[in-house]
């Protein structure tokens, strides 16, 4: 015996919502959670250069900062080196013109 549940239109609708409404909720709550270090480091920045620091710069500052790492404490060719080298000039540049001009962005929240 075969037993066929048939919603109506309305109830198929509530359905969808509750569904899309539960994973905007999760969503929500990842990017809050993944964001949170990003708040937390651009806020420890803002403190060290005492002035306020976007994301966009943080994200700056961390790609000069690991760009000047690799290119100082590697034991890598000279190709390598000189590739590192080109990153950190053009990151350099990057975060001057970003805190320069003074663009905030905030962190989403």
């Amino acid at each position: 015996m075969r037993t066929s549940m048939t919603f109506s239109t309305s109830a198929q609708s509530q359905v969808i919502n509750n569904a899309t409404s539960a994973h905007s909720q999760v969503t929500n709550n990842f990017v809050a959670l993944v964001s949170q270090p990003v708040r937390v480091l651009a806020a420890y920045y803002s403190h060290i250069l005492e002035r306020r620091i976007s994301c966009r710069q943080m994200w700056l500052l961390l790609n000069a900062q690991l760009a000047f790492f690799l290119t100082v404490f590697t034991s890598c060719s000279l190709v390598l080196r000189t590739i590192c080298l080109i990153w950190l000039v053009l990151a350099l540049l990057q975060c001057k013109d970003a805190l320069s001009t003074g663009q905030q962005t905030d962190c989403a929240e």
